[in-house]
């Protein structure tokens, strides 16, 4: 009878002690790659691969996929191509009320409603094709970004001036509008850039005011001209504090930067001279880390199978938190 009684209470200690070591989230923030270490450096994620990198995760309901990506609107190109395919895939297997779809880059933003494949492409890269195809399904899209707010608020804990705050968000969003050759939405862009920021170059608009630029099309005209006259002598003043360039000309308001170099000075891994930016960029960029695997913890918690197109580098830097989370098939 003792030994029955000591066998049934090593195995409830066995079950509790199972039930314990169950992997946690928290235990999982601790896994992500992070910039500066050799783990990330070994995983060569400078190198653009031609197709995407694929992961799938066992969960206890059913799965995680995840595409790594390096961005492109290019649909003839080998990485699009896999993209769609995997994508494509994913929704014909996967049953609407378990699927979600997560992609990246709608930055405190609503995901556009593009009218057809390649206007998503061409505004939102293969992003904007991986949503488009999701909603053509009726499958729910979301991006989960950090919210832009709590990254300025450590940014300002860690002693980053308002204005370099403000020139990388209006920077960082100027690729796309340089590519497509359509500044017009700049003017907005910086606006919330120093807004956020609190950099104070610009007085915060009233609610009569928002609501006349939203009505009046020569109003907006107006105001986006008076907002890149105060400015543009504002973020050249912030990058000659950094690498003694303009970002504009002032005359002209002509970008004087390449849409590879935009990329360049907001990646957080710079290929030719670290600056500043960089360093708000990594931080950033961890900050996003964090948030997507919550939320794709969040939505596996809910009986959900996500599929996630992100960049490659994000997808490099969660794989270990997510194994150690779940399986990997």
């Amino acid at each position: 009878m003792d030994d029955i009684i000591e066998t049934a209470e090593v195995a409830d200690t066995k079950l509790q002690t199972a039930e314990v070591s169950k992997p946690t989230i928290e235990e999982a923030h601790g896994k992500i790659l992070r910039f500066g270490t050799k783990d990330l450096e070994d995983q060569e994620i400078k190198k653009k691969p031609e197709v995407p990198l694929l992961f799938t995760y066992k969960t206890e309901t059913g799965q995680v996929d995840m595409i790594g990506v390096a961005h492109t609107s290019d649909v003839k190109s080998p990485m699009m191509q896999k993209i769609t395919q995997e994508v494509g895939n994913y929704l014909n297997r996967t049953p609407k009320e378990k699927a979600i779809v997560m992609v990246e880059g709608f930055h405190g933003g609503p995901i556009p409603e593009w009218t057809s494949f390649d206007e998503a492409v061409n505004s939102s890269q293969e992003a904007g094709a991986t949503a488009f195809m999701a909603r053509e399904k009726g499958v729910e899209v979301i991006s989960p970004e950090v919210p832009m707010e709590d990254v300025v608020a450590k940014l300002k804990e860690q002693g980053v001036p308002a204005d370099r705050i403000a020139l990388f968000y209006s920077l960082r969003a100027m690729p796309n509008l340089v590519r497509q050759g359509n500044l017009e939405a700049l003017p907005r862009i910086i606006y919330r850039a120093q807004a956020l920021a609190q950099a104070g170059w610009i007085p915060e608009f009233t609610a009569d005011e928002e609501q006349r630029l939203k009505s009046d099309p020569e109003e907006a005209k107006r105001k986006g001209s008076e907002i890149l006259r105060t400015a543009i002598p504002k973020l050249n003043g912030a990058m000659r504090e950094i690498n003694e360039q303009n970002v504009f000309n002032e005359e002209t308001q002509e970008v004087l930067f390449s849409e590879a170099d935009l990329h360049e000075l907001t990646s957080p891994h710079s290929e030719k001279v670290e600056t500043p930016l960089n360093q708000v960029a990594r931080v950033d960029n961890e900050m996003r880390d964090d948030y997507l695997l919550d939320k794709i913890h969040e939505a596996v918690q809910n009986g959900k199978d996500p599929m996630v197109v992100y960049g490659g580098t994000h997808t490099v830097k969660i794989n270990p938190a997510l194994q150690h989370l779940y399986s990997t098939i």
